[in-house]
C-alpha cells in the first residue's frame, strides 16, 4: 500500500484591527477536506503562513486580548491564497482630565498630553474653561500616563481603562 501525498498550497493570513496590523494574534486552522488543525502566530506585521492541503472549507479564526474573529478560505494546489481576518475593535473607555481650578490651566492650548496604554498611543489635548480635558475612545488597559504641562511646569499621573466607563 503505498499513499500519495495531497497537493497542497500556501495560506497567506493577515490580521488586522481597524486598519492597523496584529501582531501577536494567535491563528488557528482548521476544518477543509481532511479536517486538519494547525496553529501560528503573527508575526510584527500582522502575518502568518501555512501549507495546508488543498480545498474548499477552511475556518480561519485570529485571536488576540480575548477578542476574536473569522474568515473563511479555499486552498488551491501549488498557488498562494490570501486571507485578511478582520478584528473587531478593540473594547475602549474614556479619560476625563482635571488639570485643577487655577486659572491658569482653564482653555490651555495642547497642555495635556495622553501616552502609553496597550497601544503605545500619544494624543495631545487641550482643556475648557474649567481645566478639563476628555479623551475619548481610549483602548481599555493600563500603563497610560497623563502629563499636564504650563510654561514650563509639569505634573504626571498615571490612568487605567476599564470598557465603557470614564477614567476620572
Amino acid at each position: 500500500l503505498q499513499f500519495t501525498p495531497c497537493p497542497t498550497g500556501d495560506l497567506a493570513v493577515h490580521v488586522d484591527q481597524v486598519g492597523l496590523d496584529v501582531p501577536g494574534a494567535a491563528v488557528d486552522v482548521t476544518g477543509g477536506p481532511n479536517n486538519i488543525s494547525v496553529s501560528g502566530t503573527t508575526d510584527a506585521g500582522g502575518n502568518v503562513s501555512f501549507t495546508i492541503p488543498e480545498g474548499s472549507g477552511y475556518t480561519v479564526t485570529a485571536t488576540k486580548s480575548s477578542q476574536s474573529a473569522t474568515a473563511s478560505a479555499s486552498i488551491t494546489a501549488s498557488s498562494t491564497t490570501n486571507v485578511t481576518v478582520n478584528m473587531p475593535p478593540p473594547p475602549t473607555g474614556t479619560i476625563l482630565v482635571t488639570a485643577n481650578s487655577d486659572t491658569a490651566l482653564a482653555s490651555c492650548a495642547n497642555c495635556v498630553t495622553l501616552t502609553g496604554g496597550p497601544d503605545a498611543i500619544s494624543v495631545t489635548g487641550s482643556t475648557d474653561a474649567s481645566g478639563q480635558v476628555t479623551f475619548t475612545n481610549v483602548p481599555v488597559g493600563s500603563g497610560y500616563t497623563v502629563t499636564v504641562t504650563k510654561n514650563t511646569v509639569s505634573s504626571t499621573a498615571t490612568a487605567t481603562v476599564t470598557d465603557s466607563t470614564t477614567t476620572p
